[in-house]
């Protein structure tokens, strides 16, 4: 299958259901959050952002970023979160905690309180310059509108991946990132072709700015110079596995092309069992996607970091971001023997040897140093498993554990 025709069917088979109705409930949001700030007196105007700003949806999963731009002058000095908050009471708005506050109103709908203004530099919060980002991606789109298609596959092709979010818990390309990196090499496919031919680390400054980025915010391999603002990298978050993981499937994509490289995967149980000798069903706390996200990441690296003892050798984690979460192990062994060697002080160190005598019965003295034969509390690894999950640290990351293999 030629790459032409995989891209015409990813873009044919994921499609938004009722756009129309989608868009038309946007303006009704929007014309509701501006009437409330009209009637509370608010000198603020709404700009949107995002997928919905450049028509760049893919499937039904996505959210509407509305941002309320409060006047620089007037509100510069004030806590802008807690007036829109007050404004927004009769819609019912979910409190999203953040370096700024902002709110969620039917769960799909961010709205984001900033101030207005014109240059990058005037940002007092980071998200003040977001409608900016958003205004310079829609002006390359208005100029091109095929990258709006263009877009899309790449959206699709990063997600499918596992590879699509800024999130901690993901690491990966954030939809401005994406948005420009299509915008800069022109096409889907292109991109794709550049990818693959990627060094250890690269830069793309589609502005052309030539700044010269502080070394705190060039971490990564891969480096994005905002095209707003010069002074940062808007790839940031792109960490050197999701980098190399990129590469290696764009060659595999030009290599062979096939639709399932733009599907989004789901979990085969089955062959999970298969391959991993400790499977765990996750019970999933409570709360906002990406804080949800990076607390089930730490509860993976938990057992991983504790179970060293009986030799991991591989592992990885699955979540829906709803209430479907599992870890996978893959351990070298099941059981360890029924005891173990601990090493004890040095000769050198008499007093402590005599501690380490009375501590344990059965000491020996081998290579300078005092051993003991010591009785391995639990041997069993689902028993292991089962006692760390009563572990305080873990209870703030997951609600509970069930041992599926």
């Amino acid at each position: 299958m030629s790459i032409s025709t995989v891209l015409k069917q990813a873009l044919k088979e994921n499609k938004t259901d009722n756009v129309l109705a989608q868009k038309k409930k946007i303006k009704e949001i929007m014309k509701k959050i501006d009437a409330s700030l009209k009637k509370n007196k608010i000198k603020a105007t709404l700009s949107l952002g995002g997928s919905a700003a450049k028509d760049t949806f893919i499937g039904n999963d996505f959210d509407v970023d509305i941002f309320v731009m409060f006047d620089y002058k007037k509100y510069l000095d004030q806590d802008i979160s807690k007036i829109l908050k007050k404004a927004l009471k009769n819609l019912k708005p979910e409190t999203i905690h953040g370096s700024r506050d902002y709110y969620h109103i039917d769960k799909r709908y961010e709205i984001v309180p900033v101030l207005r203004i014109k240059n990058p530099q005037d940002a007092v919060n980071v998200t003040d310059a977001s409608p900016l980002h958003a205004a310079w991606i829609k002006k390359q789109v208005k100029k091109k509108p095929k990258l709006k298609q263009e877009i899309k596959l790449a959206k699709l092709f990063f997600k499918s991946s596992g590879i699509y979010g800024a999130e901690s818990y993901i690491k990966g390309m954030s939809g401005h990132v994406t948005d420009i990196l299509i915008i800069y090499y022109g096409s889907f496919e292109k991109a794709v072709q550049a990818i693959a031919k990627w060094k250890k680390s690269t830069e793309i400054d589609i502005e052309k700015h030539k700044s010269v980025l502080d070394i705190a915010k060039i971490q990564g391999p891969l480096t994005v110079v905002d095209p707003i603002q010069p002074n940062r990298n808007a790839a940031a978050a792109v960490n050197q596995k999701t980098y190399d993981k990129l590469k290696k499937i764009a060659k595999k994509f030009l290599k062979k092309p096939d639709i399932d490289f733009f599907k989004e995967k789901k979990i085969n149980l089955e062959q999970i069992k298969k391959n991993y000798n400790l499977v765990l069903k996750i019970s999933v706390l409570k709360g906002k996607t990406d804080i949800v996200g990076a607390k089930l990441m730490k509860g993976s690296e938990f057992f991983v970091n504790n179970l060293k003892k009986f030799e991991v050798e591989k592992n990885g984690w699955w979540w829906d971001k709803n209430k479907n979460c599992y870890y996978y192990i893959k351990t070298k062994c099941n059981k360890l023997p029924e005891y173990y060697e601990q090493k004890g002080p040095t000769k050198e160190y008499p007093v402590h040897v005599q501690r380490f005598k009375q501590k344990y019965k059965k000491t020996v003295m081998k290579k300078g140093a005092i051993y003991a034969k010591v009785k391995t509390p639990i041997c069993n690894l689902d028993k292991y498993v089962l006692e760390l999950s009563k572990k305080d640290y873990l209870k703030k990351k997951i609600r509970g554990i069930k041992i599926v293999k």
